[in-house]
């Protein structure tokens, strides 16, 4: 009985200080306030430009960087008027599979907007093979973007899927 009740004890604490271990996830906003991602921590934010084969582009990133994983979000604003959205998606996913190998790929509806999914292998920096999953989509003018990079395996982990899950029309 004592033992029983030790072990219950044991459990309730090793639970208990697991929730308390879990990160605080931080949600981020488009700066139109239109759409929301979550982060398991504050993401840092930064204004870059793209330099394209159409010229240059502004774009917002928003990044989470971990030991174990790299979460990335970022908004675009779109130069060319998208008569095939897919297209300009293909292209954006053709491009970052440069140097990699496309694993899987999918049309999707992203929140009512033409999008994709694709996971694709390569090398990072060091060498060392990573895997990224981008989710990315186009609405008017405006292309958004989820990339996860992680270990080749670890494109599932639950980390991964909440922060791809979480990205939703932001209530205003």
């Amino acid at each position: 009985m004592i033992v029983r009740f030790s072990l219950v004890l044991l459990l309730v604490f090793v639970c208990s200080a697991a929730s308390r271990a879990q990160p605080a996830w931080t949600e981020y906003r488009t700066q139109d306030g239109g759409y929301r991602v979550e982060f398991p921590g504050s993401p840092q934010v930064s204004d870059v430009i793209l330099q394209t084969s159409v010229g240059p582009v502004p774009q917002r990133v928003a990044m989470f960087l971990s030991q174990d994983d790299a979460l990335i979000f970022s908004v675009a604003n779109n130069p060319i008027d998208a008569d095939d959205p897919q297209a300009v998606l293909r292209a954006s996913r053709d491009a970052q599979v440069a140097d990699g190998t496309l694993r899987e790929d999918n049309e999707l509806d992203l929140l009512g907007m033409p999008g994709r999914r694709s996971v694709i292998d390569k090398r990072g920096e060091n060498g060392q093979p990573i895997s990224l999953v981008v989710v990315q989509g186009i609405k008017g003018k405006q292309y958004y973007q989820l990339i996860c990079v992680s270990a080749p395996g670890q494109e599932n982990s639950p980390r991964i899927q909440r922060f791809l899950k979480s990205f939703a029309r932001a209530s205003r």
